[in-house]
């Protein structure tokens, strides 16, 4: 997925458009396929995981840099690792 491609899929699931995502706004989402590694039929298990995995930043909401750093595996910059 290229950058564009995911700053495209992060303003469509941002349904109020305020920089972040929500994870009634992840479930609300209609992705029209299954996101990559998703099961279909287990949107809300996986939704879960990956909110779980993404938000970094432990405040219920997902930044781009949060989501694009769970998309391609790398580090987010600023941020300590545990």
């Amino acid at each position: 997925m290229t950058d564009r491609d995911l700053h495209r899929l992060f303003d469509e699931i941002d349904a109020n458009h305020d920089g972040v995502i929500t994870f009634d706004e992840l479930m609300n989402a209609n992705l029209g396929q299954p996101v990559d590694g998703w099961k279909p039929g287990e949107k809300e298990r996986q939704a879960v995981l990956f909110f779980e995995k993404a938000d970094t930043h432990h405040d219920g909401r997902l930044t781009f840099e949060e989501v694009e750093a769970a998309m391609t595996g790398q580090p987010m910059t600023g941020v300590p690792q545990q």
